[in-house]
C-alpha cells in the first residue's frame, strides 16, 4: 500500500474510533450519574423515593428549561406539593437505564 492509500484509510477509520470513544465516555458518565442518584437514598432531602427537583437540577447542572425537557423526554414521574416539585427516584433511575447504549 502506498502512503496516500494508508492516509485515506486512516481518515475513513478515525471517525469510527472517535465514535467508539464517545460511546464509552457517555456510558461512564451515565453510570456516574446513576451512582450519584443512588447515593441520594440516604439523603435527608429524599422522602420515600422522591427527590426535590432542585436537587436533580443541581446534580445535572440543568436550568428550568433543560430539566423540564428532560422530564418530558424520558416520561419521568413527578408530583407537586405547593410550589415544590418532586421527582420519583425510581423513574429517574429508569431514565438513566434508557440512556445506556443498546437499550
Amino acid at each position: 500500500m502506498e502512503k496516500n492509500e494508508i492516509n485515506e484509510l486512516f481518515k475513513m477509520v478515525q471517525p469510527l474510533i472517535a465514535s467508539e470513544d464517545s460511546v464509552q465516555t457517555l456510558l461512564i458518565e451515565v453510570r456516574e450519574l446513576k451512582s450519584k442518584f443512588e447515593s441520594l437514598k440516604d439523603s435527608p432531602e429524599v422522602v420515600k423515593g422522591w427527590i426535590p427537583r432542585s436537587v436533580v437540577m443541581k446534580y445535572l447542572n440543568y436550568g428550568n428549561t433543560q430539566i423540564s425537557h428532560f422530564i418530558k423526554k424520558y416520561d419521568i414521574l413527578t408530583i407537586t406539593m405547593g410550589k415544590r416539585i418532586f421527582i420519583s427516584q425510581k423513574s429517574l433511575s429508569d431514565a438513566f437505564e434508557k440512556m445506556l447504549p443498546g437499550k
